[in-house]
């Protein structure tokens, strides 16, 4: 028997050697493509998604694209954060892209922050 316990590894060394990536060409529609996020923001208010949508797919036609619109009430400007296709990764950050004015960075998903609450106790003395 050949496990990992016998061979005396550690368990968190090899968990990284478990995964392998299909390569049967018989399914292929079944493999979600590889995305990238952008971030593009100082859009006037007046720009929506479908706007958004539809410079992307004339840009680049037989690509897919999801925005997500971000609304900026302090200074009165839109921005998005835009889903795409991997490859297009180095176009989507050349400046010739974009209109004049835009600014584009990649986009950070931020962590949940989940707090612990501290038991509540409440001490009664008597005397």
């Amino acid at each position: 028997m050949n496990d990992i316990h016998t061979l005396g590894q550690n368990v968190s060394q090899t968990r990284s050697d478990g995964k392998i990536v299909g390569n049967n060409s018989d399914n292929v529609d079944l493999a979600s493509k590889d995305k990238v996020w952008v971030y593009a923001t100082k859009y006037k208010t007046s720009y929506t998604t479908e706007k958004m949508e539809n410079y992307l797919q004339s840009k680049f036609p037989g690509h897919e694209f999801s925005c997500t619109l971000y609304e900026n009430k302090i200074n009165g400007s839109n921005s998005f954060r835009i889903t795409a296709d991997a490859e297009l990764r180095d176009t989507l950050f050349k400046p010739h892209t974009w209109p004049s004015g835009i600014e584009v960075s990649e986009y950070f998903f931020r962590r949940k922050r989940t707090f612990q609450k501290s038991p509540k106790f409440s001490a009664i003395f008597f005397s």
